[in-house]
Order: structure tokens, then C-alpha cells, then sequence
């Protein structure tokens, strides 16, 4: 069975082209805008995964992560920021995102962002 990854993006470009990317490795994917359609994708379809973009149209990517961490404790949740000096905070490392779980944009190489995501899927 395929993994579920969840994208959460205000910019419809990068949800296409992550979705496509990650569509081509096999995944399920869904992508939304804003934190209201995550959260409904969060309890309706448990996605193995959520790609979480920092600023988004009505709420912070982290505002975001700590509400859908109550909702589902299973997910693990990986931030796609511009910010090149961002570093997860204690609340965020208590959501389980570890540095390991941060991806800057642009995406440069996605061999190893592929490899990555298949990584934190399947730790435990």
C-alpha cells in the first residue's frame, strides 16, 4: 500500500509540483492551502506524513503542526521553510520534528529529498 502524504502550502505552484514529484515515487498525495482543509485531510484520510510550509494564509506552519499533533499523534510532520536559519523549536521537537525533518527551499536535490521522506515514514 502507497503512503499518504499530506502537503500544506499557500502557493498553489509548489503544491503541483511537490504533489507531481511525489506522486511519481508512488505516493498518495493531497494538497491544501490552508490549515482549515489540513485538518480535515488529518482526520479524515491519516496521512503518514505532513509536509508543512511555514507561513500559510491563516496560521503558522508550526500553529498548524501543534493542533494537528493533538488530532493524530501518529503523523509525522516535516517543515518546508525559506528561512535558511530555522531550527525546530522544544514544541516542535515534542511533535517529533527533529532537524532531520526540516527541508529549505528551493529544493535542490530531490533524490535525497525522496530518500529523506521514505526515512522518516518508516522510523519508528
Amino acid at each position: 500500500m502507497s503512503s499518504k502524504i499530506l502537503i500544506i502550502d499557500d502557493n498553489k505552484m509548489v503544491l503541483e509540483s511537490l504533489k507531481e514529484i511525489l506522486e511519481d515515487e508512488g505516493f498518495i498525495v493531497y494538497t491544501v492551502l490552508d490549515e482549515k482543509d489540513a485538518l480535515k485531510i488529518i482526520i479524515h484520510q491519516s496521512p503518514e506524513l505532513a509536509l508543512v510550509d511555514m507561513t500559510l494564509s491563516d496560521s503558522t506552519g508550526e500553529d498548524f503542526i501543534i493542533k494537528a499533533h493533538k488530532t493524530n499523534q501518529k503523523i509525522k510532520y516535516c517543515i518546508y521553510t525559506g528561512d535558511q536559519t530555522y531550527s525546530p523549536t522544544q514544541q516542535m521537537k515534542n511533535c517529533g520534528v527533529s532537524e532531520n525533518n526540516v527541508f529549505f527551499k528551493p529544493i535542490c536535490d530531490f533524490n535525497l529529498f525522496i530518500t529523506r521522506i521514505n526515512q522518516i515514514i518508516e522510523e519508528n
